[in-house]
């Protein structure tokens, strides 16, 4: 099986989320299934160094506004 996990964290989120990725992720690696992620920033170059194939999504922003609408802090 082939698998797509998006990978999202808000600006003001935790590392939580990606831990439960890399355990899905090595789970169905274990069971001879190919994965991919789908992310931004941060959670783009640690997948990257941890040699995930990863595909650029565009960057978190709060409530998922449009970034105009949605000043960094």
């Amino acid at each position: 099986m082939r698998l797509l996990i998006p990978v999202f964290s808000p600006l003001m989120g935790t590392w939580g989320g990606l831990t439960r990725v890399f355990a899905v992720a090595e789970g169905a690696l274990a069971a001879g299934h190919e994965i991919a992620c789908c992310a931004s920033g941060d959670l783009e170059s640690r997948l990257r160094q941890r040699g995930y194939r990863v595909f650029s999504g565009p960057p978190a922003t709060m409530f998922g506004l449009p970034a105009a609408l949605s000043p960094r802090p």
